[in-house]
């Protein structure tokens, strides 16, 4: 009986953890803590879709900026060496 006491003491805890509610936001950790926060009452509805639209924004914008980089790396016959390479393919646009 203490036992399942002092679990329950820590679980109602973590939601004023700082690390979760900040991990809430960061796109690849939030799908882990987010769904924790919601499913117990710690956050909204509103800030559970925040951070989904933060994690759809990341996504998009990496998806973009990985295909331009993609696409100057593989589109290259030349030998530069790969400092070169990669500075070119940062500045591909």
């Amino acid at each position: 009986r203490v036992r399942r006491q002092r679990q329950m003491c820590i679980r109602d805890s973590a939601g004023d953890v700082p690390l979760l509610k900040i991990g809430s936001y960061i796109p690849f950790i939030s799908t882990f803590f987010m769904p924790f926060r919601t499913i117990n009452g710690y956050a909204t509805g509103l800030e559970s879709w925040g951070s989904l639209a933060i994690a759809v924004l990341f996504t998009i914008v990496g998806t973009v900026l990985i295909a331009r980089i993609y696409a100057s790396l593989i589109l290259q016959t030349d030998d530069l060496g790969p400092w070169k390479t990669i500075k070119r393919a940062l500045s591909y646009r």
